[in-house]
């Protein structure tokens, strides 16, 4: 699978990998600018680095209800996540 690297280091597959249809690549961008800096940073800080002990699971819930079903990578880091602290 072809990998970029985060602006933190880490390697997330590229777009290219898993290519959206027009339609859901829009749906996701949309919902992923409607949850607001905040939340996708702390998304973005468990898809860095799952082991994160500095997020906020509220944040991470409100995420996976705004993200959940639009991209399979994603859906899995979150619910490790969320698995993590049951």
């Amino acid at each position: 699978m072809a990998r970029m690297r985060s602006a933190t280091g880490s390697s997330w597959p590229t777009p290219s990998s898993r290519p959206l249809p027009p339609s859901d690549l829009i749906r996701f961008a949309d919902a992923w600018k409607d949850l607001g800096v905040a939340v996708t940073d702390q998304v973005l800080t468990i898809l860095d680095n799952p082991e994160a002990d500095d997020v906020n699971p509220a944040a991470i819930r409100l995420a996976r209800e705004h993200l959940e079903g639009l991209h399979e990578d994603l859906d899995h880091a979150i619910g490790q996540y969320l698995d993590r602290l049951a």
